[in-house]
């Protein structure tokens, strides 16, 4: 899987940059602006298109393959595009908080739309009992004759798996950023009621635009299997904005939690 994921590296974002150069022109090449619905087809398009050629073109042997996300802003639009089980996410940072305003899903095989499609291709779909623990998998014979598990319906490469019904094709959302930041100002004048109703608060001060911070963060199935997304925000979101940290070192505390994590649960089911 390694060799197919720093292939996909280095080749999906030159593919990508390729082709919204020679599709766009210039004009976005220059200005980076895409604002009509038009535009966002075309890059949708493109987006989607790149992840399936570079799938007929990765290193896979044919048993390799990685997930692939990809968060790209043009002008007022930010694209997410994924593949496979890792996720990514756009959140806002307003006095000193963090908050998730869109996540991209984990492309599980136990999601009715992909068990259907699976299934339909012949391949079959092994669900855990809940009690039990674990997660749901593509069951698979590879070119060797070994029965194999695939974690996720969606992926770059593992072509023995796409034989029985998994997917390169990125799921696309299109976020408006205009949008998203009114939406957030007056947001943080939003209260529930007594009865769970939702109701701006009259005599709340929306908060400044000028003071709403965004940003996007992509991480693996090792990160989000044990940090949850809002810890990962809360983290990343103070490392950029917060007086006397660091987004390196707010990463790197990331990477220690979870791989701690991850180390205490396989101590648990170990008999």
């Amino acid at each position: 899987g390694e060799i197919v994921s720093e292939y996909t590296v280095t080749e999906l974002p030159r593919m990508v940059s390729s082709k919204l150069n020679s599709t766009l022109g210039s004009e976005c090449k220059a200005t980076g602006e895409t604002s009509d619905d038009g535009e966002k087809e075309k890059v949708t398009s493109i987006l989607v298109e790149t992840f399936l050629e570079l799938n007929k073109k990765v290193p896979a042997d044919p048993t390799g393959g990685c997930t692939a996300s990809i968060i790209l802003q043009l002008g007022p639009s930010m694209y997410f595009a994924n593949a496979g089980d890792s996720r990514s996410f756009l959140a806002s940072y307003i006095n000193g908080k963090a908050r998730i305003l869109y996540i991209t899903r984990e492309d599980k095989p136990s999601l009715p739309e992909e068990k259907a499609r699976v299934e339909a291709m012949g391949g079959e779909v092994y669900i855990p009992d809940p009690a039990r623990g674990g997660t749901s998998r593509v069951v698979y014979k590879d070119k060797y004759g070994s029965m194999n598990g695939l974690a996720m319906s969606r992926s770059i490469g593992d072509w023995d798996a796409q034989a029985r019904g998994v997917t390169s094709k990125p799921l696309v959302e299109v976020i408006s950023l205009p949008d998203i930041l009114a939406d957030q100002a007056i947001g943080s004048c939003m209260n529930i009621g007594a009865m769970g109703e939702m109701y701006v608060d009259e005599a709340c001060i929306p908060v400044d635009p000028e003071e709403i911070q965004f940003f996007a963060v992509s991480g693996s199935d090792g990160l989000f299997d044990f940090v949850e997304p809002a810890e990962v925000a809360e983290a990343v979101g103070d490392g950029l904005f917060k007086e006397g940290r660091h987004p390196l070192s707010a990463c790197q505390e990331l990477i220690m939690d979870a791989a701690s994590r991850w180390y205490k649960a396989k101590k648990r089911v170990i008999p």
